[in-house]
């Protein structure tokens, strides 16, 4: 971990262009479709989606603050996303991302800054933001193979 006076810090630098990550989006995109048996993403029109899971806050034995956060690396490198308990799915055949973001009450707001299905949807530049109470609903809608 970093430790930078006194302070634990992110491993993962905040403030990168949403541009790389949707880069990054782009080759795995790429990379899959070719894993498929397809020239490109364009070309597979697949009804299946990539499913990952971000990294949830750890308490810290039984009290109310938690371990130092770190996002998981291959969520992080494809969607940018350093908040935790958050899920993200990519369209295979369209390479359109959903990010799922947890609901919380508006009693963390005394505390925390709680950011907003709108505020996410700016911060990470990703236009389908959904609860993660919603998940269920969302993946039964899209009805993948």
């Amino acid at each position: 971990m970093l430790q930078n006076k006194d302070t634990w810090t992110h491993p993962y630098q905040e403030g990168l262009p949403n541009s790389l990550f949707q880069e990054n989006r782009a080759k795995f995109l790429n990379d899959m479709s070719k894993a498929l048996g397809y020239a490109s993403i364009e070309e597979s029109k697949v009804n299946a989606i990539a499913f990952f899971k971000g990294v949830s806050d750890v308490p810290v034995y039984n009290s109310d603050i938690n371990y130092p956060f770190h996002q998981e690396g291959n969520f992080y490198y494809l969607f940018g996303i350093n908040e935790p308990d958050c899920y993200a799915a990519l369209d295979l055949g369209t390479g359109k991302p959903t990010l799922f973001v947890p609901q919380t009450s508006n009693l963390y707001k005394i505390w925390m800054t709680v950011l907003t299905k709108d505020d996410f949807k700016a911060k990470y530049e990703i236009s389908d933001v959904v609860f993660v109470e919603d998940m269920a609903q969302w993946l039964k809608d899209r009805n993948a193979d």
